[in-house]
């Protein structure tokens, strides 16, 4: 709403566009930014992902975008693959392996996600936010993303996950905020999770 309101300029930044405190924090959430210790966002420098690799990713219809202009990280979106058959998937995401390194931001949602498809994401290991809502999954299946030491932001909202995978998301070291709506997790679990990690923000 932001960037329409204000021309839905495709080159200008975050900086440049002078917005206030709030809409920039509210930027930096959406991103995975941390802001408290900095008033300026800053992302990390990347090399540029390949090209040809960029665009068989677009022939596959995976939505993939620059967070700004000025930087070559990227974000993700495979909302356009959803119907996808898990075996489908697990080749749309080894293709998205060859931008590993760039790859910043992920919405996986609602993607039949299955155990194969997992271990692919955690070898994505830069990512910031990670969106796996509405997959179902289970705590057998989440082992693999722990070594995801860079995400702040996860979205696990409509899944299966028990207190279990509360042992998991702990290991998160750069953990800021994670959705756990429609999950299996009890007031005990959010409990000691909360004892644990105070800082992290859990939305149900």
């Amino acid at each position: 709403k932001w960037w329409i309101q204000t021309g839905a300029d495709q080159k200008k930044t975050i900086s440049a566009a002078g917005v206030d405190e709030k809409t920039r924090y509210l930027i930096a959430a959406y991103l995975g930014i941390d802001t408290e210790n900095d008033k300026e966002i800053k992302l990390p420098e990347i090399t540029p992902a390949d090209s040809a690799a960029l665009q068989q990713l677009k022939e596959m219809k995976v939505i993939i975008r620059p967070l700004t202009s000025k930087s070559n990280l990227l974000e993700a979106d495979l909302v356009m693959v959803q119907n996808a058959g898990p075996s489908q998937m697990v080749r749309i995401l080894e293709k998205l392996s060859a931008v590993k390194e760039q790859l910043y931001r992920l919405d996986a949602s609602n993607c039949t996600l299955n155990n194969e498809a997992i271990k692919i994401i955690a070898s994505f290991t830069h990512l910031s936010k990670l969106e796996i809502q509405g997959n179902n999954l289970t705590d057998d299946v989440i082992q693999p993303l722990s070594i995801l030491q860079e995400l702040v932001v996860l979205n696990a909202g409509q899944n299966m996950f028990t207190d279990k995978s509360m042992a998991i998301f702990k290991k998160l070291a750069s953990l800021k905020k994670i959705n756990l709506w429609q999950n299996r997790v009890t007031e005990d679990g959010l409990k000691e999770f909360r004892s644990q990690l105070p800082g992290v923000v859990i939305d149900l």
